[in-house]
């Protein structure tokens, strides 16, 4: 058997029933051993290892670190196993968002999607990040030039978990998360994305009383990629343009920068240009009630999906998206769900309640 201080040698009865074919081991029932050759304290490193680096870096890395002696053929086939359960339980657990539950600050819930390279080509995955942050300090609105980090303060506590579901798919399982941390209808909740038609939709079903949030860096591209149609890629007049829209949204209001994007579509004599600025305001018009930056700004409170971003890269592209990296699309959500348990500081708490 392989265990955390090396491979031992260890005689076991084997119990068989001739009549039903049921066995057991006597002694695995009373150690708490699960099938298999490894111990349980054993799977825990190797997962952590699996999380970490590729499956043939982390056997050698086992082995000069630890002493413990598994092929990465093993260490595949364990944190397969033992990540398809913290997948499971990161979504039905109520031990997974007690922390989140129990945390101060203000409620945020972020969602996006990011690509996996599998046996079957790209396929999407999608993250939902919940959490709680401190109210930061507030600030003119009337003060604000170009974007920049405002310092706010860091989560009191997060939790990541990794999806491949359809848009309606997402919805269920954002419903059973809302009922795991008593959400109710969303009121005081932040839920802040890309402006996906899609995420606004299920976000709508499920917590209508949210106050749903655009990432005001996503405007800002959308801002520059008009911009540059209207005056030139990557021209000065194009980025002082891009910049001067943002500053109208967030001083004055969203109305009123949608109000002087139409004057000038109206005007617009070209029909490319003109065709440019429809489309930023079809964009915009949607996620008009999801751009109060300024009121915001004021309070001190987010109005861009960092953290999902860095979820994305810390829990997916870190990991997932290694060089020449080919998945099997059944095997995407266990390794993401491994390392989603060590964003989310869950691996401890996990492996815990797996032993008891």
């Amino acid at each position: 058997m392989i265990t955390v201080v090396g491979r031992i040698d260890l005689s076991r009865r084997y119990c068989a029933c001739r009549h039903c074919g049921t066995s057991r081991v006597p002694f695995d029932e009373w150690a708490g051993q699960e099938k298999g050759h490894v111990s349980a304290r054993a799977k825990r490193i190797v997962c952590l290892a699996a999380s970490s680096w590729s499956f043939d870096q982390a056997s050698k890395n086992l082995l000069e670190m630890t002493g413990i002696d598994v092929s990465d053929r093993t260490i595949r086939r364990i944190a397969e196993i033992e990540g398809a359960k913290a997948h499971a339980r990161l979504a039905s657990s109520s031990l997974a968002v007690a922390d989140v539950k129990l945390a101060k600050g203000n409620a945020e819930f972020l969602t996006d999607g990011t690509i996996v390279n599998t046996r079957e080509g790209w396929k999407e995955v999608r993250l939902t990040v919940a959490c709680k942050r401190p109210t930061g300090e507030g600030r003119d609105p009337a003060a604000f030039t170009v974007l920049e980090s405002r310092g706010l303060p860091p989560p009191t506590s997060r939790l990541v978990l990794v999806d491949k579901l359809s848009s309606e798919g997402m919805g269920i399982a954002w419903k059973g998360l809302s009922a795991r941390l008593g959400w109710g209808t969303g009121e005081g909740v932040s839920a802040i994305s890309d402006g996906a038609k899609w995420i606004a939709t299920q976000v709508g079903n499920v917590w209508p009383k949210a106050e749903r949030v655009v990432d005001v860096y996503h405007v800002s591209q959308h801002l520059h990629a008009c911009g540059q149609s209207l005056h030139g890629e990557g021209t000065p007049a194009a980025r002082e343009w891009a910049a001067d829209q943002l500053r109208s949204l967030v001083r004055e209001g969203a109305v009123v920068a949608l109000w002087s994007l139409e004057r000038q579509s109206e005007s617009q004599p070209d029909e490319r240009k003109k065709a440019a600025l429809r489309q930023l305001l079809g964009y915009l018009r949607h996620n008009v009630q999801a751009m109060r930056y300024g009121d915001r700004i004021r309070l001190g409170m987010p109005i861009g999906s960092g953290q999902i971003e860095g979820a994305c890269k810390t829990v997916v592209g870190r990991r997932l998206k290694l060089n020449s990296a080919r998945w099997l699309p059944s095997n995407v959500e266990p390794i993401a769900s491994l390392c989603g348990l060590q964003y989310s500081n869950l691996w401890q708490t996990y492996w815990q309640a797996r032993a008891a």
